[in-house]
């Protein structure tokens, strides 16, 4: 069976493909197809045109992952699939650009990325996966434009709270948790602080949600203010911003009330949502960036995978200290962040592992990243398992990970290391790493169980015993 591989590299409008064997041969130089009827009536043909000739073929179709713009033509894959030997594939771009980097690639452009792609799949069909359904496709649009939504929400009201500084900074001291309802009625009526200066207190008072206490205030603060701005247009753009954050708050809303009603009883959500400190909300949004738990053999791949993982450099005689890695999209970790915020204050796990880490000596935010490492540690085992949060099972995990003796895997990398020769100190090492080995060799140093003899690492467990108090997310 002779199987062929046909990279697109996707851009709006139309795409680039190129065609290759199992020997990395390329059988069909790079031809351009657009997005459209005719294109995808081309590709097919083609497709056909390659079973025909080779009736034991099997055809893998990879595509870039470009934010929708492969969706069409993995679509017309997925139908043609039905009646011909087609697998399809959307590939992360990440692994494609270091693929090409370590051969060295200078030149890119459309065709050297298809050809790339076709043989990407060849590389490394560990990392590919075919014919996956995106089940969360629809949600993952709908979560964009709430994301969207929110993050232009919160633009328009910190200008907002620039404008109010020169025009009405009398509001500013009921704004300093977001702009109650109460300061949006008033603004609309009184944007300017001449204008509230002129109110009468019963009129100010009748808006709901004021009442005289607060109507004297605003009156009182209005009058003997330094407002540097006393412009109708100012107050023209005051009204509108305070329509536009009014309307996009209200779409957030509907948003974030559809996406709760409808996925509320997802197994896998509901799982998540058991976790004390994270909401529905919360839950939809990992699971969209998890997709599939199977995809991760361990929980340490998704960690890297949302970036919260520790990263330690060390190379020679030089010593980097540990810090998050923060590689990767920034959104999951976000929505991690904020869970983790709520669970130090409600989950009786979490804050344990916040008060143990700040003991230790570190800062508020990098406890609080220890424990977005541990929340995501618990949500990948409730997803392998099946079985919602359970505080018992992490207390007796945590009871076996305490009958570990300190140092041992540390001890064994280092013997395995020097198992065929023991540190000698008449070699040209520098001078660091020379003091590490006399340390070691010294007649104080431990005796190793297994072989009797002096243990090299005894310097190195002393030092990273010491320094745990050092090491923190950052």
């Amino acid at each position: 069976m002779k199987t062929f591989y046909l990279g697109g590299d996707v851009s709006k409008g139309y795409a680039d493909f190129v065609l290759i064997d199992q020997d990395r041969i390329q059988t069909e130089p790079c031809f351009r197809l657009d997005d459209n009827a005719k294109g995808h009536t081309a590709l097919e043909t083609l497709m056909r045109k390659v079973v025909m000739q080779n009736p034991d073929a099997q055809i893998r179709l990879g595509v870039e992952s470009t934010g929708g713009y492969e969706s069409n033509w993995l679509k017309t894959a997925y139908n043609l699939s039905k009646s011909l030997p087609i697998s399809s594939a959307r590939i992360n771009p990440c692994g494609i650009k270091k693929f090409m980097d370590a051969d060295l690639i200078r030149t890119i452009n459309d065709e050297v990325s298809a050809r790339y792609i076709a043989q990407y799949m060849i590389a490394h069909p560990d990392k590919v996966h075919y014919d996956q359904d995106d089940q969360f496709y629809s949600l993952r649009r709908q979560w964009t434009s709430l994301s969207l939504l929110k993050k232009t929400t919160t633009q328009l009201s910190n200008n907002l709270h620039s404008l109010l500084y020169t025009a009405n900074p009398g509001v500013l001291v009921y704004c300093r948790k977001g702009i109650p309802g109460w300061v949006s009625s008033v603004l609309e009526k009184y944007p300017l602080a001449s204008a509230l200066a002129k109110a009468r207190l019963a009129t100010v008072a009748s808006i709901k949600h004021v009442g005289p206490v607060k109507a004297e205030a605003l009156i009182r603060h209005a009058r003997s203010c330094v407002a540097s701005t006393d412009d109708p247009d100012m107050a023209f753009t005051i009204k509108q911003m305070l329509l536009q954050i009014k309307s996009m708050s209200l779409s957030i809303s509907t948003i974030e009330k559809h996406l709760t009603a409808k996925w509320k009883d997802n197994s896998e959500i509901l799982l998540v949502s058991s976790v004390i400190g994270i909401g529905v909300m919360s839950a939809i949004g990992l699971i969209l960036n998890i997709r599939d738990v199977r995809l991760f053999p361990s929980v340490k791949h998704l960690a890297s995978y949302f970036g919260i993982h520790p990263k330690w450099k060390t190379s020679g005689d030089g010593e980097w200290g540990y810090h998050m890695s923060k590689i990767g999209r920034s959104q999951p970790r976000s929505i991690l962040f904020m869970a983790a915020m709520s669970a130090v204050v409600h989950n009786p796990v979490i804050r344990k592992l916040y008060k143990k880490c700040r003991r230790k000596g570190m800062v508020g935010l990098a406890a609080i990243g220890v424990c977005m490492h541990k929340m995501l540690r618990i949500v990948y085992g409730i997803l392998k398992t099946r079985q919602a949060f359970d505080p018992k099972i992490d207390s007796r995990n945590q009871q076996k990970s305490t009958l570990r003796v300190p140092g041992v895997s540390e001890q064994k990398y280092e013997e395995k290391l020097r198992r065929y020769q023991q540190a000698e100190l008449d070699v040209p090492v520098s001078r660091r790493q020379a003091i590490k080995r006399k340390r070691a060799t010294g007649p104080k140093a431990s005796v190793s169980p297994s072989t009797g003899s002096p243990s090299p690492l005894k310097k190195i467990v002393a030092v990273k015993a010491k320094d745990n108090k050092k090491i923190c997310f950052s």
